[in-house]
């Protein structure tokens, strides 16, 4: 495995320009509207599991060419991140998720696993949608560690997106979205893939 020279644990910003919020908006509604919204599913011999309770709905960016201009913006962001980055990764994969306040969440778990033989997602792009002002819990939380290590034993960061806020990740640190117990967070998570 390659041995990234990372800036930083994780980055953060705005980078999602106006007309990109009102198309990612629009097509968030739609996503309500027209009821494409469903349990999210885990991988493994149980298709649903309380750790994770949320619903999710995707967004196929190889038909949508305003994504392009998103994964762009998400690449550049990146950049600053890590200063190694392969040329052919690229954020390919997109979905909205959403948390509604009867305590949804996404227990501590990893995007990609770095020893297995199909990993190819290296960064984890987390930009925040909605956010009611009833929300109460709904934080992510990040263990800056590879496999191996222990949780207890490393720092655990919170990060509280304002809307349109992005933050950026290696998708191998272990990471939490904290239950929902009031209100709603929908956000929209994408990976940075390589060959995508």
């Amino acid at each position: 495995m390659h041995n990234y020279q990372w800036n930083d644990y994780f980055i953060r910003d705005f980078v999602v320009e106006e007309g990109m919020r009102q198309h990612l908006w629009a097509s968030y509604q739609r996503a309500l509207e027209d009821n494409l919204f469903s349990r999210a599913s885990v991988t493994g011999p149980r298709r649903y599991s309380e750790h994770r309770y949320c619903d999710n709905a995707q967004l196929h960016y190889k038909q949508d060419a305003k994504l392009f201009d998103l994964s762009c913006d998400l690449k550049e962001l990146a950049d600053e991140l890590c200063t190694d980055l392969p040329e052919d990764l690229w954020f390919a994969q997109y979905e909205f998720v959403k948390y509604e306040g009867d305590g949804q969440n996404f227990g501590p778990h990893r995007d990609d696993d770095v020893t297995s033989g199909g990993h190819n997602r290296l960064l984890t792009s987390v930009t925040m949608i909605e956010r009611t002002d009833d929300m109460v819990g709904g934080h992510l939380y990040i263990w800056p560690t590879n496999l191996g290590q222990e949780m207890e034993h490393v720092p655990r960061y919170t990060i509280d997106l304002e809307p349109w806020e992005t933050v950026i990740f290696p998708a191998y640190f272990m990471h939490e979205a904290s239950p929902v117990l009031q209100g709603r967070r929908t956000i929209l998570i994408s990976w940075a893939q390589y060959g995508a």
